[in-house]
């Protein structure tokens, strides 16, 4: 069974469908063995964990568009219900150099490879469930998948903010405390610089009396 794409790509966002002109008819490429979406794949322009430098942020990534269409073409083409639509193909392919009207180059193929017209319509038109079943498989791998890691990093984005308000409520009340305790330093400042005053006049005055006193002993029993 043939992988989708989708299971290998390890990219999320796609970028709009470049408008290309619609071909005369699809070519099958053959294939030696089942489509190798790694081989198919392998040129994705952009890698997903490389960030690229732009205003905001990381510029969104996306996907090679030839390529995104070579590999659902390939798994489409290569279904066995796609298969009378190809033998349509190769006949008309073969077919272009001779005949350059398309109506009649369709109508040649169909008689050359001995195909009726619905059975290539209903082949051809397999296309759309192909198209489906990728989106389908899209849907289930890389949308579900780049969802999760979106509701992760909302999560995420969440417990910062939490966390940042927490913190905003810690540096709130530390202010606040660093503002009292520098209230207390500044009066505690205050506080011994008149108790440095104080000290100093209580003990000049003090000084003064004894010296007062030493003086007055020594005029009267010393005769000094």
């Amino acid at each position: 069974m043939v992988k989708s794409i989708w299971q290998k790509i390890g990219v999320v966002a796609v970028e709009d469908p470049v408008a290309e002109e619609t071909p005369s008819a699809p070519v099958s490429k053959k294939q030696s063995g089942p489509y190798s979406v790694v081989d198919a794949m392998q040129q994705v322009h952009t890698d997903v964990q490389a960030k690229v430098s732009v205003e905001g942020g990381v510029a969104p990534t996306g996907l090679d568009n030839l390529k995104l269409d070579e590999g659902i073409t390939a798994n489409i083409t290569t279904n066995s219900a796609f298969a009378t639509a190809n033998e349509f193909f190769k006949v008309n392919e073969s077919l272009v150099a001779i005949i350059a009207d398309e109506g009649t180059r369709f109508k040649a193929a169909l008689a050359a490879a001995k195909l009726s017209a619905p059975d290539v319509i209903n082949s051809v038109s397999y296309f759309s469930q192909g198209i489906e079943l990728e989106q389908q498989s899209f849907d289930s791998s890389f949308v579900a998948g780049a969802n999760d890691e979106i509701a992760e990093l909302n999560q995420r984005i969440a417990s910062t903010a939490d966390e940042i308000q927490q913190l905003s409520t810690k540096i709130t009340e530390l202010a606040g405390l660093k503002a009292d305790l520098e209230a207390q330093s500044a009066h505690k400042l205050a506080c011994l610089e008149y108790a440095k005053i104080d000290f100093a006049t209580v003990t000049k005055k003090i000084a003064a009396r004894y010296s007062d006193i030493v003086a007055k002993l020594n005029k009267y029993t010393l005769g000094e």
